[in-house]
């Protein structure tokens, strides 16, 4: 449907709003990744390093490696894969909606060709760099940032998994 005039104004404040929420749970997951998966290296060196060295000494007894534990080591890298999948469904909605909005820009541009045109506000400009530059994760930008922290988490669980093998029984 055609809009024009106040109703396409309000509708394209309405959809910059919308992208100012995604850049927002964007931030919150992309630092909620970041953090869990330093959290989720660092749980795991603890653990492979400590079961290294108590099954050298002889009070190995003091400390169990039992399943509650390495279950919660496995918790840690399926909340990340969780981050993982939230990040990319906001980020594929919100670049839906950027390309519309620039779209909208650009035909009223277009369409003033001739007449005198009117800079976007700085708000507006603001709130699609902002999405821009939090769509990107951090120490991995761009389209393979994803696939790195994919790559990771996966071969967090297969060490997990192949340092942990038989634990606990």
């Amino acid at each position: 449907m055609f809009m024009s005039g106040p109703h396409k104004s309000n509708q394209l404040r309405d959809y910059l709003r919308e992208l100012d929420f995604i850049t927002l749970i964007l931030r919150v997951a992309s630092f909620s990744l970041t953090t869990i998966l330093a959290i989720d290296i660092m749980v795991a060196s603890f653990f492979s390093t400590s079961l290294v060295f108590f099954k050298k000494r002889e009070y190995s007894s003091s400390f169990d490696l039992n399943d509650g534990n390495v279950f919660i080591v496995y918790v840690i890298s399926f909340i990340g894969f969780l981050c993982l999948f939230i990040f990319n469904y906001f980020r594929s909605k919100g670049n839906v909606l950027f390309e519309v909005i620039t779209e909208e820009v650009e035909w009223n541009f277009k369409n003033t060709e001739g007449k005198k045109s009117e800079r976007q506000s700085v708000e507006f400009r603001l709130s699609l760099k902002n999405f821009l530059k939090s769509s990107d994760l951090p120490f991995a930008p761009g389209n393979l940032g994803l696939i790195v922290y994919f790559i990771i988490f996966v071969g967090m669980v297969i060490f997990k998994a192949i340092k942990f093998s038989g634990i606990g029984q």
